[in-house]
């Protein structure tokens, strides 16, 4: 009896949670920061353009946050999802993982944890970011625009 109340309560969880999670290609824009909570200043090591060039090689229209925004991007700031870099290194490893957030601060997308064992911070950031990209490039993006949103609703982008 227990056995099959198990079961059962882990599958609605499971099918629950198939149908929550957001389709990136609904997304038409990744806005990247100028600076990530874990770095000192702005472009250190130079995590923000190397995010930025990832996914614009992956099908991806990307603008760091100081760029000037598209038109239908002002009108709908849901267009985008914003790219954060999760770090969570310790004294032996470089650990990072790229986080997609929505308009409504949601996580849409968290990838597979990069890992360097570089001892110099530039080259372990880097090629950890590389590693944890790995796992969006399998998702083959490609933008698929909705055309029955009601975009009077929609937040209009704020810096």
């Amino acid at each position: 009896m227990i056995k099959n109340i198990t079961c059962t309560a882990l599958f609605f969880i499971t099918f629950s949670m198939l149908f929550a999670q957001n389709d990136l290609n609904e997304y038409k824009y990744i806005i990247v920061p100028t600076k990530f909570e874990f770095q000192n200043n702005e472009s250190q090591y130079n995590l923000n353009a190397q995010l930025k060039f990832l996914f614009e090689k992956n099908n991806f229209n990307t603008l760091m946050s100081s760029e000037a925004l598209p038109e239908d991007l002002i009108n709908n700031g849901c267009l985008s999802l914003k790219a954060n870099l999760i770090d969570e290194s310790n004294l032996f490893k470089t650990r990072i993982k790229i986080q997609l957030k929505n308009c409504r601060d949601e996580v849409v997308y968290t990838s597979n944890q990069g890992m360097s064992r570089e001892k110099a911070y530039k080259k372990a950031y880097q090629e950890a970011i590389r590693s944890a990209f790995e796992s969006i490039k399998t998702l083959n993006y490609k933008y698929v625009p909705i055309t029955d949103t009601i975009t009077s609703d929609m937040p209009r982008w704020e810096h």
